[in-house]
């Protein structure tokens, strides 16, 4: 159970990421109630990587004795690493996050795990400002919390969890426009999502030329069947070949140093 200790006010931030999650109203009482309820069904899951990030969320909550002001930090947080505009577009936020607010929370989660370390410094001022503004509350308050739940969830992880996590970050990124290589500032990433890229942009390419030569007048459709037989063909082992490249990355990463680890 979480202990909302301190039913202190946040910024305008709060209510816009508790409207994006659902809320029906922004009081202080609300979203302290709002938030208490939400970690603490995180908490009870099924699914271990919700139920762990449910756990962080709840030790930041009472070591920190600001009620949901100290969870709310962190998950605005990692929805903005997201790319999750909160107020600037609110639908947008609330028809990704709907459809399975825990998920969204354990997405936020991961970009602070995997992202926030990697920020350059000038990207850690822009972020911190646009924290502390939104939140009324202090920079090194918010550096204080975000470096408590970066070590406490890295506590809680293995190598199986990591996957999960990282999976997360990549649907929800993907859903705001951006991608985990934006938010890791990873090479192995960044190989990642090109390959991602050209795999798809590939059988754009030959879903289009299918079309056109199965279209064609009737004495040359065999010949366009044939054709088309042999482009998905050469895009099936395009595929392959791409998913054996991804494979051996994924190989490179799980050797890589924990991102919590990163000065």
């Amino acid at each position: 159970m979480v202990i909302a200790t301190v039913a202190t006010r946040a910024g305008k931030m709060a209510a816009d990421l508790a409207l994006s999650y659902g809320a029906s109203a922004v009081s202080s009482k609300a979203l302290s109630s709002f938030f208490t309820g939400h970690v603490g069904a995180m908490q009870t899951s099924d699914n271990e990587m919700i139920a762990r990030t449910g756990r962080v969320l709840e030790a930041v909550t009472v070591g920190y004795g600001l009620g949901y002001v100290a969870p709310v930090a962190v998950i605005a947080a990692g929805q903005l690493m997201l790319g999750n505009p909160l107020g600037a577009a609110k639908t947008v936020g609330t028809a990704a996050i709907g459809m399975n607010p825990a998920a969204a929370t354990c997405a936020a989660m991961g970009a602070i795990y995997f992202g926030y370390n990697a920020l350059s410094e000038a990207e850690r001022e822009d972020f911190l400002n646009k924290l502390e503004t939104g939140l009324s509350i202090g920079r090194e308050l918010i550096k204080s919390i975000l470096a408590f739940a970066i070590s406490c969830l890295a506590s809680m992880l293995n190598s199986e969890l990591i996957k999960k996590l990282r999976g997360y970050v990549v649907e929800y990124a993907t859903q705001f426009g951006t991608s985990i290589a934006a938010i890791t500032k990873s090479l192995s990433d960044n190989v990642i999502v090109g390959i991602n890229n050209a795999v798809v942009a590939a059988g754009a390419v030959s879903d289009n030329i299918g079309l056109k030569l199965t279209t064609t007048a009737a004495g040359t459709r065999n010949v366009a069947a044939s054709t088309a037989t042999q482009i998905s063909d050469y895009a099936a082992d395009a595929t392959k070949m791409a998913s054996n490249a991804i494979t051996h990355v994924y190989s490179l990463i799980s050797k890589s140093n924990d991102p919590s680890s990163k000065e």
